[in-house]
């Protein structure tokens, strides 16, 4: 079954999806062009989600820029910030404005992380779980 069309959509498709070039090869949780960053078929903030939430510890930096790139609203600021421990409010985060912003949304956490976290993101990308 073999379409001479097929991986031409598939590239679009990821490229649209992903907001990045398909081009390939980068080591596990890395990008591969732009501003992806997929994991086995996952965005990297999805695939390491559980990790993320126990191990984030400056989550009211992440906020404060999250806010300032429009990805959080000002009362889902006040809302994640009212939690009392930093698990609480990466879980509210990553359950409430990330999971519903989708793609671009993670994307910004992303890029935020490697800024905030960039020896947990290392360390992240140096995993498979």
């Amino acid at each position: 079954m073999n379409r001479p069309g097929l991986a031409g959509e598939l590239k679009e498709f990821y490229e649209k999806e992903y907001g990045a070039s398909a081009g390939g090869g980068g080591a596990a949780g890395e990008p591969t062009g732009g501003m992806c960053h997929v994991v086995e078929g996952r965005h990297f903030i999805d695939y390491h989600r559980t990790a993320l939430i126990e191990r984030v510890s400056n989550v009211e930096a992440i906020l404060d820029r999250l806010l300032d790139k429009r990805v959080l609203t000002q009362q889902q600021y006040e809302d994640i910030a009212s939690e009392s421990t930093s698990y609480q409010k990466m879980r509210k985060l990553m359950n409430g404005a990330i999971k519903s912003g989708g793609t671009k949304a993670e994307n910004e956490l992303y890029t935020i992380l490697e800024e905030v976290q960039h020896y947990l993101m290392d360390d992240l990308k140096q995993k498979k779980n």
